[in-house]
């Protein structure tokens, strides 16, 4: 993954790496938000790291710029079991708060979060399956304005979109509720959106029909 950022000279503006992947593609459709500027003037950034050829074995892993400069030489790592579809979002105190799915027992969804600004060591909450249990994926997430953690999954295939979120900071989320149909959707399209009050809006693509897909 590659930060690039405006100069004053160049229009182009500087490349910096902050992490290598073998993965070409980082999410299966909508990709939300993988990188976010703070209050501050910080950049905050998630992406899926293969860590080998074939990428058998991937995580969520993390960077930071600060003053300039990139924190961590190739990032650090922020998720325990095999992990990937990264979104990001920062918090009112600035503090990056990353969603992804895991497969800790069955793949769930998990949101994770830096216990000290810039220090890269984040906290994670798998949020629990919803009823019947089912694996959810490609989380897509975002804090509100009142401190809300909000994220919407999907079932793998692609049947049922699901919301939960969060309101201690992320700590406890509510189960997981069925909000939509997702049949004859083939690719996977939610995503977020927070106003800056307490508005938060789900965008996705569904057929109008059983004959169609990949539409409207």
């Amino acid at each position: 993954p590659l930060l690039q950022l405006p100069s004053t000279d160049d229009y182009v503006g500087e490349v910096f790496q902050v992490g290598t992947t073998w993965y070409d593609y980082q999410h299966n459709g909508s990709t939300s938000t993988m990188i976010a500027l703070d209050s501050q003037g910080n950049v905050h950034m998630v992406w899926m790291n293969g860590l080998q050829s074939g990428a058998a074995d991937r995580h969520v892993f993390y960077n930071f710029f600060e003053n300039g400069a990139v924190a961590f030489p190739g990032g650090v790592q922020i998720s325990s079991f095999r992990s990937g579809y990264t979104t990001l979002d920062v918090n009112a105190d600035d503090i990056p708060v990353a969603f992804f799915h895991s497969t800790v027992d069955s793949t769930r969804p998990v949101c994770a979060w830096d216990a000290i600004y810039g220090t890269g060591a984040f906290i994670s909450t798998v949020i629990s399956p919803p009823v019947p249990d089912r694996g959810l994926t490609w989380p897509h997430g975002i804090v509100d304005a009142r401190g809300f953690y909000h994220t919407v999954t999907q079932t793998n295939p692609n049947t049922q979109l699901y919301y939960s979120r969060s309101e201690d900071g992320g700590f406890n989320f509510t189960t997981p509720i069925g909000i939509s149909s997702t049949d004859g959707m083939a690719a996977v399209s939610q995503t977020m959106a927070a106003g800056p009050y307490e508005k938060v809006a789900i965008g996705y693509m569904h057929p109008l029909t059983t004959s169609w897909i990949d539409e409207d």
